[in-house]
């Protein structure tokens, strides 16, 4: 037998060449990789980018790599939550691993949300169903114990981009990504302003939030009313409740702009998208402290005026019998089964599915509505119902940081 630590494997797709520790943890890996959905290519590229990356203090490189044509195996293994890719100090392309504990629970809620929208709804399912969430469980656990194991530099939460000192602008199609790993660094408080459009990757960054929750971190979030109304009761309730989140409303001309801070050291901003582009089409990250000031003094102020979230979750329950009674003389029992999901979980019930009879009748009637490009949906009286309970609010008025703002 070849000593564990001589054996050399030949480069993998990705040109990186992998030295291995532990040959059998190493097909346990790719194992559990493939059972959850991975190509057995994609499974041991990412094996190889965990094995640079150990080398390299947390970043691997990859070789003659532009950043205009990643290779498929790089975005599906990001698409997953695995792993960060960025351009590097000179013009080539580095990943980074997503630290373990928040990859395998995001592909576990990737998994969960396909089914339905929380762990509290698991019950609920048939069987099969049941079955087969348990099973990917417990393959995501596994995942994240034996990368534990084997690979030190995927236990830290810690995201260890160096701190910009100025506006750094971050590409659309790795923006999850790195608003994941920009919540890790958060070590007091993340406030939050959610505002139309939704960032996609979303079980990447719910993950990270979780994960500084369950380590006492303050999470102040400020919705309005339209994101507020079209999360739904439901998922509200469990953010608030079950998961922690401060969270107060206001109304939307008062936001102007979505954007994550830090601590009192840094401002993740999303940029305004063109109507009828997918949101978003770029961020960026500044640690410049005029930046952050502004930000957070804005924050604080209209914090101070804005409607504790638990006060206007009694909207939904009135809302909700007259709007299932019209959602059931219309459709039937599918209907009532639409309308109820629709007050309990919002734009997520239908989740894109444009195909839907139910859906393209509600829309066809008003009942629901949505954004230009038909990305999203939400219910317009229950919108204007929680409108109705903000609207007294007055100033600060609404915050922009603007790109040339990047040399201040």
């Amino acid at each position: 037998m070849i000593p564990s630590d001589t054996l050399e494997r030949p480069r993998s797709g990705l040109g990186i060449r992998v030295r291995i520790e532990r040959p059998a943890n190493k097909q346990r890996l790719t194992e559990l990789l493939c059972l959850l959905g991975l190509t057995l290519s994609q499974a041991e590229s990412y094996c190889a980018i965990l094995g640079e990356a150990e080398r390299e203090k947390g970043v691997a490189r990859i070789p003659d790599c532009l950043w205009a044509n990643l290779p498929n195996e790089i975005r599906v293994l990001q698409s997953w939550g695995l792993l960060l890719p960025f351009k590097d100090s000179v013009g080539g392309v580095s990943v980074r691993p997503i630290p373990a504990q928040l990859a395998a629970r995001a592909i576990f809620t990737r998994f969960l949300w396909e089914t339905c929208y929380s762990e509290d709804d698991i019950p609920k399912l048939d069987s099969p169903q049941r079955q087969a969430l348990a099973c990917r469980k417990d393959l995501c656990l596994q995942l994240e114990e034996q990368l534990k194991e084997q690979f030190g530099i995927t236990t830290t939460t810690d995201a260890r981009e160096s701190e910009p000192s100025q506006l750094r602008m971050i590409p659309g199609e790795t923006v999850s990504e790195e608003l994941a790993m920009h919540l890790l660094r958060a070590k007091h408080h993340i406030r939050g302003v959610t505002v139309p459009r939704w960032a996609p990757g979303l079980p990447l960054v719910w993950e990270a939030i979780r994960n500084r929750r369950s380590c006492g971190i303050e999470y102040w979030r400020l919705a309005d009313e339209l994101t507020f109304a079209s999360f739904g009761s439901a998922i509200n309730r469990r953010d608030i409740q079950q998961v922690g989140v401060a969270l107060r409303v206001a109304p939307r001309r008062l936001l102007s702009q979505k954007f994550f801070i830090v601590d009192q050291e840094a401002v993740f901003v999303f940029w305004d998208s063109p109507a009828g582009s997918p949101f978003p089409l770029k961020a960026s990250v500044t640690s410049t402290q005029a930046i952050v000031q502004k930000c957070i003094s804005w924050f604080d102020d209209l914090w101070g005026r804005a409607v504790p979230a638990e006060s206007l979750l009694a909207e939904f329950d009135a809302f909700r019998t007259p709007f299932v009674a019209k959602c059931r003389s219309l459709l039937g029992e599918s209907g009532e089964r639409a309308g109820h999901g629709l007050v309990d979980y919002g734009r997520f019930y239908f989740d894109g599915d444009w195909q839907s009879e139910e859906l393209r009748t509600l829309l066809s009637v008003g009942y629901v509505q949505s954004f230009p490009d038909r990305a999203e949906v939400f219910v317009p009286e229950l919108v204007r119902a929680i409108e109705s309970r903000v609207a007294h609010i007055s100033g600060p008025e609404p915050q922009t940081i603007r790109e040339d703002e990047e040399h201040v």
